[in-house]
């Protein structure tokens, strides 16, 4: 939800009124230790932490979860429409240049799929030879995809990406792509 906010541009409280039951996690755009946040009414929350004791949730000394959590409601969440803005302008300059493509397109979220055409080992094998080269880790790993010599990465624009300009990831895209030939 935090970062699906920046898309449609309206409260928090008004997109999950069109819910019975809203769940929020603290550690991908936050990026807390772990953790989330169940609101729902009364009886379903009263289910839920039952539970949540059974299947071994019920942490008893979970304050440095809260604490992470506070500090990304507090530093990261009023940066979530730059992070999606970033990656939207990232994922323009993929798409304008063509040496891979960027999906959704315009992205809604700060996050999206990078689309190459080389298959997922030659990815990977450019990947280790570009952070070998040039120091650079565009990805951890690649999602293989129904044409052997495709593949695609997904990019979650965070803290870590703004200071990257959208020039520069063409750049270690092209980068990449001549390591997989």
């Amino acid at each position: 939800m935090w970062e699906a906010q920046t898309y449609y541009q309206r409260p928090f409280a008004e997109i999950v009124a069109l819910f019975d039951t809203a769940y929020v996690s603290f550690y991908k755009g936050l990026q807390g230790v772990g953790g989330a946040a169940l609101a729902g009414d009364t009886a379903l929350v009263a289910e839920a932490r039952v539970w949540r004791r059974r299947l071994g949730g019920d942490v008893y000394d979970a304050w440095p979860l809260a604490l992470t959590a506070l500090h990304g409601l507090d530093t990261l969440l009023p940066r979530l429409p730059a992070h999606r803005e970033h990656a939207v302008a990232i994922a323009a300059a993929i798409n304008a240049d063509g040496v891979a493509r960027a999906f959704p397109d315009p992205p809604q979220t700060p996050l999206f799929h990078v689309h190459l055409p080389v298959g997922a080992d030659a990815a990977m094998r450019a990947a280790d030879a570009l952070l070998s080269a040039d120091g650079v880790e565009l990805f951890g790993r690649v999602r293989s995809a129904p044409d052997p010599d495709r593949c695609s990465f997904e990019v979650s624009v965070g803290e870590n990406a703004m200071d990257l300009a959208p020039d520069e990831v063409v750049t270690f895209l092209r980068a990449l792509l001549r390591h997989a030939t």
